[in-house]
């Protein structure tokens, strides 16, 4: 019996990738995990949405973005369901590595590996692009520069830091008891800045580190050494009373926390915790994502870890 011939698979025809596209991808790089309402707010904020999902599928299909497979169960899309999660795909890395962007390949490998990461994580980042993206779109209408983490680093690092040794946005937090019982580090969540062009030098820049709560686990814990944001909060505030980031950060002299959780009862344990720490801080400041995914970013009520008055960032500004 004669074998029935192959036929060819036909190779989908290449999309032209335009400068728009170029900032997408620059986007997703810089975020790692962003929906597609999160790429019009960073990108273009006059991109019709369901314009921009046909190009993110167009993208998809051609390997430039990829769709994480830890989302498939809850983000889908339809239903009143989860949006879609993209990151950067293999054609889009290389693009990268183009003008006008030029990123070193290493740079690109870092997020190379999206295909295995799990749920909780994809989650977790969605809160912090969430928080990030309205920045980025305050700061655009008010004349403010916004310095995200991937530049950021570059340029404030300490010359002799080794970043690959380090991780690029961590730093070792010294014994500092009570707050520190013995040496540890600490990874921030993320971390930006604002900078304000029309203020002298040494009062133009507002640094941030961000850090997402989802709520899944106890942020207390009776070991010390766990990583809970409880400690995080011990290690914020040891950092800034031992000034440990003079070796690391030295342009940072100064710098806010922000925390955002799932809802305003655990807001309100996690401010209770605050207080329990030497009294709490007023450079940490709270607030749950509701509000944070509602409001203007300059207008959101966050909570002072101290006191618990409630500021906005824009009445930050004038202090």
């Amino acid at each position: 019996m004669e074998a029935t011939p192959r036929v060819p698979t036909e190779k989908r025809p290449r999309i032209q990738i335009t400068p728009r596209d170029r900032a997408l991808l620059y986007s997703i790089y810089t975020h790692r995990f962003m929906t597609a309402e999160q790429i019009q707010k960073v990108v273009d904020p006059s991109w019709h949405l369901t314009n921009l999902k046909n190009r993110l599928t167009a993208l998809f299909r051609n390997d430039y973005v990829a769709r994480p497979q830890a989302q498939f169960g809850e983000f889908v899309e339809g239903g009143g369901s989860r949006p879609l999660v993209y990151a950067l795909g293999r054609e889009g890395k290389k693009v990268l590595l183009e003008p006008p962007y030029s990123l070193p390949l290493k740079s690109v490998n870092v997020v190379s590996n999206n295909t295995k990461v799990e749920r909780p994580h994809i989650k977790h980042t969605l809160i912090t692009t969430e928080v990030v993206a309205n920045a980025r779109v305050a700061c655009s209408e008010r004349g403010i520069t916004f310095i995200d983490e991937t530049d950021l680093i570059q340029t404030i690092s300490h010359p002799e830091r080794n970043i690959g040794k380090h991780r690029t946005r961590s730093w070792p937090v010294p014994a500092f008891p009570p707050l520190t019982a013995e040496p540890s580090w600490i990874i921030p969540d993320r971390m930006f800045c604002l900078h304000f062009p029309d203020r002298p030098d040494g009062q133009n820049r507002l640094y941030f580190f961000l850090e997402a709560d989802r709520g899944t686990e106890n942020h207390v814990s009776a070991d010390a050494t766990k990583a809970t944001l409880a400690r995080k909060m011990r290690q914020y505030r040891a950092t800034a009373k031992s000034r440990a980031l003079r070796e690391h950060f030295p342009a940072i002299g100064s710098f806010i926390v922000l925390v955002v959780g799932m809802t305003p009862k655990r807001i309100h344990n996690m401010l209770v915790n605050s207080q329990a720490i030497e009294g709490g801080w007023n450079k940490l400041l709270f607030s749950d994502l509701a509000t944070v995914e509602s409001t203007p970013f300059f207008e959101i009520p966050w909570q002072e870890g101290k006191n618990r008055s409630v500021v906005t960032l824009g009445s930050v500004f004038q202090r």
